[in-house]
């Protein structure tokens, strides 16, 4: 099932990101330069986990090549993001670019802009107690749905 994603501008999404840097510099009594501090935003402020996994496997999708097709996950009921592991940068300091952007769109992006959509009625349960699925799977070879273009910018 596709969730529908109502139309952003590109205005609105940069004061998102604007406001979100602000709440966290003034939180934190910071100036915020360049690189920005995404995993103390995405931790610190926002509370979210980060955990590296095979994404591949975790979603019983078979790998292709050296570089994965699943960058990431977002589980909103557990505020949680899951990013493929070969973007560790402790294992990997040439893809830390890569794991930084990744993590912005999870965090940055897909919790900032997308939560709200994704929310469950608290008064509904899962008819089977198993592990929660991923609200949101980034897989680059998919052709770019609004919800991702939206995390991207």
């Amino acid at each position: 099932m596709t969730k529908f994603v109502p139309y952003l501008a590109d205005e609105a999404i940069e004061r998102n990101v604007a406001a979100s840097i602000a709440d966290y510099a003034q939180a934190r009594g910071v100036i915020i330069q360049s690189p920005i501090p995404i995993e103390d935003i995405v931790q610190k402020h926002l509370k979210l986990t980060i955990e590296f996994d095979d994404t591949h496997g975790l979603f019983g999708v078979p790998r292709t090549g050296d570089d994965p097709d699943i960058l990431g996950a977002m589980f909103f009921e557990e505020a949680r993001i899951v990013i493929d592991e070969s973007l560790d940068p402790e294992e990997y300091p040439a893809r830390e670019g890569r794991y930084r952007f990744t993590l912005a769109n999870e965090g940055g992006g897909h919790w900032r802009l997308h939560r709200h959509l994704f929310a469950k009625d608290p008064a509904q349960s899962a008819l089977f107690g198993g592990p929660a699925a991923p609200s949101v799977i980034c897989q680059s070879s998919q052709p770019k749905e609004r919800v991702e273009w939206q995390a991207d910018f």
